[in-house]
């Protein structure tokens, strides 16, 4: 009896080690996998850095179960946004990672923060998985119509000379259009045309209309006035600054000689005084920039200076000769032409000095073709104090020059540049991009000038002719004039 219970005692023994044994092994095993898949091997990151938005590709193609990370600069978690279209594509964790999973196609939506608010500011096309073959594939399956067309950035009008050309940009949306082919039409094709690479051509003076349209998209299209003009010079003053300076060298006889050739109204000149009281013509105080040597006109005498030839300005190669002229020898070229003396008063000029400078300049009789222009307001008052004492019926025109339109300068006290000179009943003038229109309407209702010097783009002349209203302006060539 004791022997039945001991073999069944031993036979439920074995019974319990063979099922224990491979529950064990199985135990052992899961147990491995956990240890395994508890510490997986880090994923390598690539940081992708890009200066701004419009640098960062508008297609990024990854492989599965990719990481990047797109930085931008001046922006940072805080500021900056990822969202996918398609999270099983690509997900986003929350410090901005990006991870590819499956093969598929997205988009990543790019967001900032301003003003409290998210603004989207780069959409990308993410291709995972895919082939540089495959992704070609896709794009030629993708067709995108044209949705919109903008000339010449939404202007109404854009101004092409005649006889000239111009690129007309035109920009189609979305900028992933797939067929951005145009046809254009012009409602009078005798004053301009277009070519394919959108050069507009202006052929003679008028107005058109031109009509862009989509060749997918028949529905879609813009419009623009096309004006064909010209500076008319009869009616508008160029000048000719310190000559025609882009041809000869400035302020030398040679460049005031040459712009007597052109259509300018006037030449300009810039006076100094020597220390034995010889008047001169050189821009800068000293003749260290032109001439290349390192001395002040006011402190030497006439023949100290007087062979030095000009080393650095426009063609000199073309003009080796030319020295630093004298007040006669321009008011000689002024008398024997039909432009008038545009005279810029500088240096420390006394009051004797402008006296001296008014007697010389009467005895060439071109008084009825003569202004004076001047950076320093006392200049400018003193000289017209002299020539309101002399018996001549003309008075010639002031105008104050001003690096800036409206920050008040020292010696003006409470008034503004352009205000100055409509209390003291002058013109003004000033760079092109520091004049307004309202600082022309306010001149033009005391009925004072307004001058812009240094324009040398035809674009920017006719703008301030035409559309500002300017009264002149001063240019370093001839090329803005159509004789």
């Amino acid at each position: 009896m004791k022997f039945k219970r001991l073999e069944k005692t031993i036979l439920c023994l074995l019974l319990i080690l063979s099922i224990s044994t491979p529950t064990y092994a199985f135990a052992e095993n899961v147990m491995h996998q956990t240890i395994k898949t508890s510490h997986p091997k880090k994923a390598t990151i690539k940081t992708y850095k890009y200066k701004n938005f419009k640098k960062i590709p508008t297609e990024i193609s990854l492989k599965k179960k990719q990481s990047i990370k797109i930085e931008i600069k001046k922006y940072n978690n805080k500021t900056l946004k990822f969202k996918s279209t398609n999270k099983r594509i690509l997900s986003i964790s929350k410090y901005n990672v990006l991870k590819s999973k499956k093969k598929g196609i997205c988009e990543l939506k790019i967001y900032i923060k301003k003003n409290k608010k998210w603004k989207i500011k780069r959409t990308v096309t993410i291709y995972v998985g895919y082939s540089k073959k495959e992704i070609n594939q896709e794009k030629d399956d993708k067709v995108v119509l044209p949705q919109r067309i903008v000339i010449d950035n939404g202007n109404s009008t854009v101004n092409v000379r005649v006889n000239n050309s111009i690129y007309l940009p035109i920009q189609i949306y979305p900028e992933n259009a797939t067929n951005t082919e145009l046809e254009f039409k012009i409602e009078d094709p005798t004053i301009a045309s277009i070519d394919t690479k959108n050069l507009l051509y202006g052929i003679k003076l008028g107005q058109t209309k031109l009509t862009c349209y989509s060749k997918a998209n028949k529905n879609i299209n813009a419009s623009i006035i096309v004006n064909v003009c010209k500076i008319n010079s009869n009616k508008k003053k160029v000048i000719a600054h310190r000559g025609y300076s882009t041809k000869a060298p400035e302020n030398s006889i040679a460049a005031y000689k040459l712009a007597c050739n052109y259509d300018f109204y006037g030449i300009e000149c810039d006076v100094h005084r020597t220390k034995d009281g010889v008047f001169v013509l050189n821009h800068d105080e000293t003749m260290k920039k032109t001439y290349g040597v390192n001395l002040k006109i006011s402190d030497c005498t006439y023949d100290e200076i007087k062979d030095y030839k000009i080393k650095n300005a426009n063609n000199v190669d073309e003009y080796p000769n030319e020295t630093i002229p004298t007040i006669d020898d321009y008011l000689e070229i002024i008398k024997n032409s039909d432009k008038v003396a545009v005279i810029e008063l500088k240096g420390q000029l006394s009051y004797d000095d402008l006296l001296d400078l008014s007697t010389i300049i009467d005895t060439y009789n071109i008084d009825t073709r003569l202004e004076f222009i001047s950076f320093k307001p006392d200049l400018l008052i003193n000289m017209r104090k002299i020539y309101n004492s002399k018996d001549s019926i003309y008075k010639p025109n002031y105008t104050f020059l001003s690096i800036s339109a409206n920050i008040a300068q020292t010696e003006l006290g409470d008034y503004k540049p352009f205000e100055w000179a409509i209390k003291e009943n002058m013109g003004f003038g000033c760079y092109s991009y520091l004049i307004s229109e309202d600082i022309v309407k306010a001149l033009h209702k005391h009925n004072l000038g307004c001058f812009v010097f240094e324009v040398d783009s035809f674009y920017t002349a006719y703008d301030l002719f035409y559309n500002l209203d300017i009264d002149a302006i001063a240019s370093n060539t001839a090329e803005i004039l159509d004789n």
